[in-house]
């Protein structure tokens, strides 16, 4: 009794490989956005440009750009949230409303590259978590699946 490979065991493993790299993407953005929470310092900051921006989707987020100075040197920043990617959270009119051109505000920087900074201390749980649960969830039918035809 031999084995034999399908036309959709490449497809197969293809589905596991992609969602091996979605719950590594998730657990990714995760952890890199809570260690920005936890290790960049507060700093002051004023908001030099505020305005609601739209997508080619139809979508709206917050263009936001802020400025602050560490030991002297001024650096500028428009990256809204901790960790890698952008976000407009769940309320991007709400958060142009809220840092309005000229407010003085607390951003956060890196104490290890002043350059990196957010402004909003707020974690995004949905998408790491979709990212996670949807690459499990491949994964787990993909390997079920395979084991079933090398198995039966």
């Amino acid at each position: 009794m031999g084995v034999t490979m399908s036309n959709s065991t490449p497809k197969l493993l293809l589905a596991i490989l992609l969602g091996v790299g979605a719950v590594v993407g998730g657990g990714y953005l995760w952890v890199s956005q809570n260690e920005e929470i936890d290790t960049y310092e507060p700093v002051d900051a004023t908001v030099v440009h505020s305005e609601l921006g739209s997508s080619d989707d139809g979508s709206y987020h917050a263009a936001i750009t802020y400025e602050y100075t560490v030991d002297g040197q001024t650096y500028g920043s428009s990256n809204v949230f901790p960790g890698p990617g952008s976000r407009s959270g769940n309320d991007p009119q709400g958060l142009v409303d809220d840092h309005p051109e000229g407010a003085s505000v607390t951003a956060y920087y890196d104490p290890a590259n002043p350059s990196t900074a957010f402004l909003v201390k707020e974690r995004s749980v949905l998408f790491p978590v979709m990212l996670v649960g949807v690459g499990g969830l491949t994964v787990f039918v993909a390997g079920k699946e395979l084991v079933e035809r090398f198995a039966g």
